[in-house]
């Protein structure tokens, strides 16, 4: 049961939201961030959608030229 809560926990932005507020389209890139996102959320509980975009715009200025 346990399992199945953790499988409902989504990050604070979706694939779409990723994609606009990076300014990509959908690649594999989105998949990463996503997963990014994800454990933000796992380590750190909701962040809402503004801390999560800035942590977003942190990690694509970080991790761009490696990508």
């Amino acid at each position: 049961m346990a399992e199945e809560e953790l499988e409902k926990i989504r990050p604070d932005l979706d694939g779409l939201e990723i994609m606009a507020i990076l300014g990509i389209s959908p690649s594999p890139i989105v998949g990463r961030a996503y997963q990014y996102l994800l454990d933000l959320r796992m380590d750190r509980g909701p962040l809402g959608p503004d801390v999560a975009k800035a942590e977003l715009l942190k990690w694509w200025s970080e991790n761009q030229s490696k990508i």
